[in-house]
């Protein structure tokens, strides 16, 4: 193979080449403000994205350095190779990453095989003549595998998330609905480059996920937070019924894999629950479910995975119910409404407290995704 790149948290010897910065002669070396000359709507939306500031998000770059110290520094390299792998000169994960990846070593471990010299993988057969660069139709650029590449993984350290094998076991899975279907969703189709006037399907390049935008404007975060509820919103189904005692509160995961997922360990999701009496009176009760991967050193809570040894996996899979009973307060008069509401967080507060960015908390929203009630 030409050209070809493989990593693997460090790179495989024998399969590494220079990636130039510029487009190629037939091939995909361009970074992606090369390609936004072209791209314009595409690489907009992918430079307001998680893809884009993989490198610089301060959470990666204090928690990096966190599992150099506790698990070495070839453990600290596995992680800056999936999130700067580097390709084509991008800081972040570029275009070049997905468009010219020809396959992976195996699914995990950001262990992804580019070709800088293969035409680029497109969603169309009939591509503008006058085009700078080949492309090809290659399925593998919307294959859950390619996804899998850095979202199956198996250290270092305690760091293990099984993405993968969770969409794998889900109906969406079983089903053969991509990743791509949830997280880029369709646009309307249009122009992909100035080059040629023909409506191309199109999909959104913010690669919809969980994390925050740092850094991001007013306008681009609020947009964000937007999607980002609406995405937890359409995999996420809670209910309200009564019981005797009171009401039993129900979640439903509809979506691919487990939530959380991915960096689960930094992720809450959870359900508190008011009761408001005839009188006006409240009582509310917090957290009766509450979806996370619980880092623990000798049994007890910590807040980072580099200072755990064991992690208690609190997540929901995919296709699961939870189910809680929570007793009426017997204080309240009659009638009395109950009202669930669920939320959730990309970051915990204590996560961002102890690796000293108390001062970001404001860019990190709590989304409130749906309530459900019953009297």
């Amino acid at each position: 193979m030409s050209r070809a790149r493989a990593t693997a948290g460090v790179l495989a010897c024998g399969l590494i080449a220079a990636c130039g910065a510029g487009v190629a002669t037939g091939g995909a070396a361009s970074n992606a403000e090369a390609c936004g000359a072209c791209h314009v709507v595409e690489h907009a939306a992918w430079a307001a994205s998680g893809q884009a500031s993989s490198t610089s998000s301060p959470v990666f770059v204090a928690l990096s350095a966190r599992a150099g110290l506790a698990w070495g520094s070839a453990a600290q390299a596995r992680c800056v190779a999936c999130h700067q792998p580097g390709f084509a000169g991008d800081h972040g994960i570029g275009c070049v990453a997905c468009h010219a990846a020809m396959g992976n070593l195996e699914t995990r471990d950001g262990l992804l095989v580019v070709d800088t010299d293969a035409p680029l993988s497109g969603s169309f057969a009939n591509p503008s003549p006058d085009a700078p660069h080949a492309t090809r139709v290659y399925g593998f650029l919307v294959a859950p595998e390619l996804c899998a590449t850095c979202h199956q993984v198996t250290g270092p350290g305690l760091l293990h998330e099984t993405t993968f094998d969770e969409y794998l076991s889900s109906s969406a899975g079983k089903q053969g609905a991509g990743c791509v279907s949830c997280h880029m969703p369709a646009l309307a189709p249009g122009p992909v480059a100035p080059l040629g006037e023909a409506a191309r399907p199109r999909a959104d390049h913010a690669f919809i996920g969980f994390d925050p935008l740092w850094g991001a404007s007013e306008t681009d975060a609020a947009a964000a937070t937007e999607r980002t509820r609406q995405l937890l919103a359409s995999g996420l189904t809670l209910s309200v019924s009564r019981s005797s005692a009171g009401i039993v509160v129900s979640l439903t995961n509809l979506a691919g894999h487990a939530v959380p997922t991915g960096a689960a360990a930094l992720r809450r999701i959870w359900v508190d629950v008011a009761f408001a009496g005839a009188d006006g009176q409240q009582i509310e009760r917090t957290a009766v479910i509450d979806l996370r991967a619980q880092p623990t050193r000798a049994g007890a809570p910590v807040a980072l995975i580099t200072d755990a040894d064991a992690v208690d996996v609190r997540t929901l899979q995919p296709g699961a119910t939870r189910s809680i009973s929570v007793d009426t307060p017997a204080q309240l008069t009659a009638p009395i409404q109950a009202t669930a509401r669920l939320r959730a967080t990309a970051i915990r507060p204590e996560i961002l407290s102890a690796l000293g960015l108390d001062a970001l908390s404001a860019q990190v929203p709590q989304h409130e995704i749906a309530t459900a009630s019953t009297q």
